[in-house]
């Protein structure tokens, strides 16, 4: 793989974050650092979408 290919990969890869994102109104920072210290209750409310999270 080329660096072309690399940084395609990695926009292809940055827009489906960005959906992700606003799909479930929570940056990824956010939801990272919430992740990091054990606190996930503020995403107890998106229930269905756990399976996601994880």
């Amino acid at each position: 793989m080329d660096i072309h290919e690399l940084v395609i990969e990695m926009k292809l890869l940055e827009r489906r974050l960005t959906l992700y994102e606003e799909k479930y109104g929570v940056l990824s920072a956010d939801f990272y650092t919430a992740l990091t210290a054990g606190r996930l209750a503020r995403y107890d409310d998106y229930d269905k979408t756990r399976a996601d999270f994880s």
